[in-house]
């Protein structure tokens, strides 16, 4: 398939203003707090399985399944195997963890992505255990059957190959497994591939790069490090461009430079994403693509919703969600105009452990 590059989208980009001019607001109101287990404290993803269960991905603990019904006991799906990892740690004879942080759910099966080095790949039909796919680092991740979409870099030599993409898609049920560009930068940064995935390594985990199917094959991106979010057809071709002024969120970062100056500095990578409005989570709604954007003010965190109209305006509703430190950060997933979500704060910095109890919430949009 054809890769799709940015350059065309202007041809698409909306005339029109902020929110829509006609109908009344939307509204977001929460349904239900359920009771979260301390394990949440580690939740990377949230999905929803059923009508009544979601499936939430832990971190070391591996991808368990919760019904949103007492006694909220957490079954487990997929363990974090314990392998030799890649690179220094499997030539050092280590054995690590895996930490899965990226979670997708179809018809056709689950998908968990760790954190580095691979994507556990569990269909319907049943595998034991979940085959380990090899990828270099994913952010984001959405399922159609058994075809994925990430954000992220799949493999050195997929960059190399392709081009300087932020979005890429393979069947998980194919060998080998091939990933091909979905989204392609409009402008180069960068000096080298190594450079350009290093950058984007800790650039696209602090809630910049995003990618959902919609129910009809098409695909939603937001680019994050670039201006805009995109909607491609299920023949690949571009059908619609938002505006940055449009989504109400700041391009993660500016120059090259910046971005070397960040990667070099953990700290700062901390609380960088603190000063700008980012998407945190892209979801699926009835209407069409919406972003959670988050957003730091005075040590308090909050959130707003974002619909993307097909007319290339948007609306927005601040979620009535309250919190109290600058580090706290939601995933979150829609079924219908029902939004699951899970609140963790980060024990960092001068955010010591213990910081704020789990939250997880039920929500519905009324647009």
């Amino acid at each position: 398939m054809m890769a799709i590059h940015r350059q065309t989208w202007l041809v698409c980009l909306a005339s029109s203003v902020l929110g829509a001019a006609a109908g009344a607001a939307p509204s977001v109101r929460i349904v239900a707090e359920h009771e979260a287990p301390d394990v949440l404290r580690h939740s990377g993803d949230v999905r929803w399985l059923g009508e009544r269960s979601v499936a939430l991905a832990l971190g070391t603990h591996g991808t368990f399944e919760l019904q949103l019904s007492p006694p909220y006991e957490p079954r487990l799906l997929v363990p974090a195997s314990r392998e030799k990892l890649p690179g220094v740690a499997g030539t050092s004879g280590s054995k690590l963890l895996r930490a899965h942080a990226r979670l997708a759910v179809s018809n056709a099966g689950i998908a968990v992505a760790d954190i580095l080095f691979g994507l556990s790949w569990m269909p319907r039909r049943g595998t034991d255990p979940p085959a380990i796919l090899p990828i270099h680092h994913c952010y984001d991740l959405d399922l159609h059957g058994s075809r994925v979409l990430l954000t992220g870099v799949p493999s050195v030599d997929a960059v190399q190959k392709h081009g300087f993409a932020v979005a890429w898609e393979a069947d998980l049920n194919s060998t080998p497994l091939r990933f091909e560009p979905r989204h392609l930068l409009a402008e180069r940064r960068w000096d080298s591939s190594q450079e350009y995935i290093q950058i984007t390594d800790w650039q696209q985990n602090s809630s910049a790069a995003h990618a959902r199917f919609l129910p009809d094959g098409s695909r939603a991106v937001l680019p994050g490090v670039e201006p805009g979010a995109f909607l491609y057809g299920p023949d690949l071709r571009l059908r619609r461009a938002w505006d940055q002024e449009v989504l109400g969120t700041d391009v993660a970062w500016g120059t090259a430079a910046e971005g070397r100056r960040i990667h070099l500095h953990p700290e700062e990578r901390i609380t960088w994403p603190n000063t700008k409005r980012l998407a945190e989570v892209l979801l699926q709604l009835p209407e069409g693509p919406a972003l959670l954007v988050r957003e730091v003010q005075q040590r308090r965190t909050r959130w707003t919703l974002v619909l993307l109209r097909e007319d290339g305006s948007s609306q927005r509703v601040e979620l009535p969600l309250s919190t109290t430190g600058p580090y706290w950060h939601v995933a979150a997933d829609a079924r219908g105009h029902r939004i699951i979500l899970t609140m963790r704060d980060a024990c960092v910095l001068d955010n010591p452990p213990p910081c704020g109890a789990p939250r997880l919430l039920e929500l519905e949009v009324q647009p």
